[in-house]
């Protein structure tokens, strides 16, 4: 099964189950001419980048995920100084 196909699998899973929300990022991805925001963010690394930028200045963001996971693993997604 090629990767897209089951990737839709797993989309029209998530929606009928009801944890994937068609969010307005989708809706634009789509618009863009991609199948999904994931395809989006992986041929628009500026987009991840901002994203993990954006991420950083809410504290309440910044604290989760300090706490939850190990400083070398949240460097490893790019994520620095989250003390």
């Amino acid at each position: 099964m090629k990767e897209a196909q089951l990737r839709k699998i797993i989309k029209e899973e998530l929606l009928r189950e009801g944890f994937y929300y068609d969010t307005r990022a989708e809706k634009i991805a789509t618009a863009l001419g991609y199948d999904d925001l994931y395809d989006f963010l992986n041929d628009n690394p500026g987009a991840e980048e901002a994203i993990i930028e954006w991420v950083q200045t809410i504290p309440e963001f910044r604290q989760k995920l300090g706490g939850e996971y190990d400083k070398n693993y949240l460097e490893k997604l790019g994520l620095y100084d989250l003390d």
